[in-house]
C-alpha cells in the first residue's frame, strides 16, 4: 500500500496520509505512529496527523517494534536497524546488525529478538551497539515474525507453523502446524497467528510443549495481526482489514471485513 489510514470501528476512513512508496509495517506508541516504507522509517503525529520526520534505514524496511527510546526495524538483507527516537522530530540510526535476512522483530528493553529468514531466531543485546547473545535454530522454513512473553518466544515459521521457544534453554519445545504462519501476537494463554491463506488461527499455548488450535477465522491472505481489548486486527492483504471479536478464543466472530485496500500490517488503538 501507499497510504497510512486510520479507520473507525465501523470501517469508515477517519484520516488518510498519502505516503509515496510501499508501506510495509507500523507500530503505535503513545501519540506517534512509526511507519516503515521502502527504505525509510516515517514518524507520524497522531494528534494532528502530520509527518514529524523520516529517516533512511536502508535495505527493505519492514517489521517495526518500539521499546523506550529505540525503534527497531527488520530491514531484510541488511538485518536489524536500531533508531534513536528520543526526539521524534530528529530520529537517528544508531546501530545495525546483519542477521542474514531480518523478517520480524520484537524488543524487551534492550534485548532484541529477530525472526530471520535464514538464521531462525537471533537474540541481540543493545548496549549502544547491537551484538549477538544467542541463536535458536527453528527449522528449514523461513522465520517471519516473533512475539516474546515471559520465558517463551513464539515464532511464525511460515509453512512449518508456530514454534514455541524456551528462552532459558534456547530450544524449540513446542510446535503446531498451520498453513503459512506470517505473524503472531500473544495475549495470556493464546497466540493469534496471521496464517496467510489459512486466515487467523488461534492457538492455546498454556502448555508450551503441547500447543493446540482452538479457533480459526477464514480470511483472504492474513499477513499481520495485533490484538487489543478482545479484538484481533488482521492485515489481510488485498482484502483489506478484518476485525475479529476474540473475547471467546474458541468462538471468534468476524465483526468487520473491508474490501477496498491492500493492507500489509495493522495496529489497534
Amino acid at each position: 500500500g501507499e497510504d497510512f489510514v486510520v479507520l473507525t470501528e465501523d470501517g469508515e476512513i477517519s484520516e488518510r496520509i498519502e505516503l509515496e512508496g510501499e508501506v510495509r509495517d507500523l507500530w503505535v506508541d503513545g501519540n506517534i505512529a512509526y511507519v516503515s516504507k521502502d527504505d525509510e522509517l516515517v514518524l507520524i503525529d497522531l494528534e494532528d496527523f502530520s509527518i514529524l520526520a523520516s529517516v533512511r534505514i536502508g535495505g527493505v524496511a519492514g517489521d517495526v517494534y518500539v521499546s523506550g527510546r529505540r525503534a527497531y526495524v527488520a530491514a531484510g538483507p541488511i538485518g536489524v536497524v536500531s533508531v534513536d527516537v528520543s526526539d521524534p522530530r530528529n530520529p537517528r540510526v544508531v546501530g545495525s546488525y546483519d542477521t542474514g535476512y531480518a523478517e520480524g522483530v520484537f524488543a524487551l528493553e534492550r534485548t532484541v529478538y529477530v525472526a530471520d529468514r535464514f538464521n531462525d531466531l537471533v537474540i541481540l543485546e543493545d548496549t549502544g551497539s547491537l551484538r549477538v547473545i544467542g541463536k535458536v535454530p527453528i527449522s528449514f522454513a523461513p522465520s517471519r515474525g516473533v512475539f516474546v512473553r515471559g520465558d517463551y518466544a513464539y515464532v511464525a515459521n511460515d509453512y512449518n507453523g508456530l514454534a514455541v521457544v524456551d528462552l532459558i534453554g534456547r530450544r524449540v519445545v513446542g510446535r503446531i502446524d498451520t498453513t503459512s504462519a506470517r505473524d503472531v501476537w500473544v495475549v495470556d494463554d493464546h497466540a493469534f497467528v496471521a496464517d496467510g491463506e489459512g486466515g487467523l488461527v488461534i492457538v492455546n499455548v498454556g502448555d508450551a510443549k503441547s500447543p493446540s488450535i482452538v479457533g480459526r477465522v477464514e480470511t483472504h491472505n492474513a499477513k499481520g495481526v495485533q490484538v487489543y481489548e478482545d479484538r484481533a486486527y488482521v492485515a489481510d492483504g488485498k482484502n483489506g482489514i478484518v476485525i475479529v471479536d476474540v473475547s471467546d478464543p474458541s468462538n471468534p466472530e468476524t465483526i468487520l471485513d473491508t474490501l477496498w485496500m491492500n493492507v500489509h500490517d495493522v495496529s489497534g488503538m
